[in-house]
């Protein structure tokens, strides 16, 4: 169940990858989101991420009036209605990946938030964690294409009964829920975060108006 990861070749920890090292991330994480889909989700919590609506009530209640404190519970409940839901690492930052010496290959730790979701959650958070306001508008495009790619080949390589041309529309549509959903949690955690940027405000605001 546990093994130390430096032992056997993860011994690598990066604050500010490269493009190289958010690529093999963003394919952990279609390959773990794709083995997601087999399990009942028994054992774990309900619904993963620690930000979720339902047990961050004290950081909902200490944000200002706003269109979006108005949307939450809605934006909340598109996301739990998905039809596809797999399992969460939950808190899937750079922080918590451990690269092999030549950065070719990646593990990951810290599944204390591990539960059901939609996949769009881990992303959104991951990609929060390795671009900056300056590059995120510009680069996330190509970073969530880059994802569904190689969720596409795991779910063909695991042999999942699932057709992935519904998966990606569906999780596609909801990755601005998702955005709107983390932005909620850190204007009421913290509303100087450097995580909330132009970019996130955007995203949210034209998901709101089209609520």
């Amino acid at each position: 169940m546990l093994e130390d990861l430096d032992m056997i070749g993860y011994n690598k920890r990066i604050d500010r990858p490269k493009h190289k090292e958010i690529m093999i991330c963003l394919e952990w994480l279609a390959s773990f989101h794709s083995k997601g889909f087999f399990s009942s989700g028994k054992g774990i919590w309900d619904k993963g991420t620690y930000w979720h609506l339902g047990t961050r009530l004290e950081e909902f209640e200490a944000m200002e009036e706003s269109n979006l404190k108005q949307s939450a519970e809605k934006i909340d409940r598109e996301l739990d209605l998905a039809k596809y839901q797999t399992i969460l690492h939950g808190d899937a930052k750079i922080a918590n990946f451990c690269f092999s010496s030549d950065s070719g290959s990646v593990a990951a730790v810290d599944f204390q938030y591990i539960g059901k979701g939609c996949g769009m959650k881990d992303l959104v958070y991951f990609l929060s964690s390795v671009l900056e306001e300056s590059t995120i508008g510009k680069h996330s495009a190509k970073y969530i294409d880059h994802y569904f790619k190689f969720l596409e080949l795991y779910i063909d390589k695991y042999e999942v009964d699932i057709k992935f041309g519904e998966i990606e529309k569906e999780w596609r549509e909801l990755y601005d829920y998702a955005v709107a959903d983390f932005e909620r949690f850190l204007l009421g955690w913290m509303p100087t975060h450097y995580k909330l940027n132009s970019y996130t405000k955007e995203v949210t605001e034209n998901l709101i108006s089209n609520l």
